[in-house]
């Protein structure tokens, strides 16, 4: 069975709520072991990367906020979608005919990390049911016409590579679950990445990205390594690693 991500008081501890957990998931965990090498220049660039919280209860809740994150994104591609335009006309001599209207607003992100804080529901607690409901937000970027331009990336703290063939090992628990290439898609609490196509394609054009199809197999080697270091130096496995990052830094 999945564990059942942690809950917390929001006024007992008050800086171990959704937003300061993922921070720190995200300079910690992800940044830090170089899981994800997009993570790193989102952080050092100003307003390029909002953490937006849900305390959504269900699809529709969910729904309604992912439509107001999409919204911002969609503000963000299509005045960068006029910049580009007025500077092209400008270098072919049309400066009279296109001009960027209005004006950039900072709340326009780069890329989106939607954090549903569920420690007071039982909505999303497994990662199929988050694979599930990704398919109602899917379509929604199929209806605002992003449809290639933006995509979703999915994790949560019981986040696995493979949902079948759970076997146990020695201790009872999962083998996927306890699996350590595991831990570079799992998050405090289960988050939805928006991010846009173009930023990918620049990273890959730029170098940033070398041969990004084999991501997943070098953080498996890198975490596969270092289960074997945290065993033999104090038998806590990746696992106490992640939950250092994530819950032991001081908001």
């Amino acid at each position: 069975m999945p564990r059942t991500p942690r809950t917390f008081s929001r006024t007992s501890r008050a800086c171990m709520i959704a937003r300061n957990l993922t921070e720190n998931w995200v300079k910690n965990w992800v940044v830090r072991e170089n899981l994800c090498p997009f993570a790193k220049p989102l952080l050092e660039k100003p307003n390029a990367l909002k953490i937006a919280t849900s305390f959504a209860a269900n699809d529709k809740e969910l729904l309604t906020d992912f439509k107001k994150e999409i919204h911002l994104l969609k503000m963000r591609i299509a005045f960068e979608k006029r910049s580009d335009l007025t500077k092209t006309n400008v270098r072919m001599g049309d400066q009279g005919h296109e001009t960027i209207s209005g004006h950039f607003c900072p709340e326009w992100p780069e890329s989106t990390l939607l954090v549903v804080d569920n420690s007071e529901t039982e909505y999303l607690h497994t990662f199929r049911e988050l694979i599930l409901t990704s398919y109602v937000l899917q379509n929604h970027i199929l209806e605002v016409e992003l449809l290639g331009q933006v995509q979703i990336v999915l994790f949560h703290p019981n986040a696995t590579h493979s949902l079948y063939n759970e076997g146990s090992n020695d201790n009872g628990k999962s083998e996927i679950l306890t699996a350590p290439k595991s831990f570079a898609i799992r998050s405090p609490f289960p988050t939805i990445h928006l991010l846009r196509e173009k930023d990918i394609m620049a990273g890959i054009q730029g170098g940033l990205y070398k041969n990004p199809e084999l991501i997943p197999a070098r953080n498996a080697a890198a975490l596969e390594k270092m289960e074997k270091e945290a065993y033999s130096e104090n038998g806590g496995g990746v696992e106490m690693y992640w939950n250092d990052a994530v819950f032991n830094d001081e908001c």
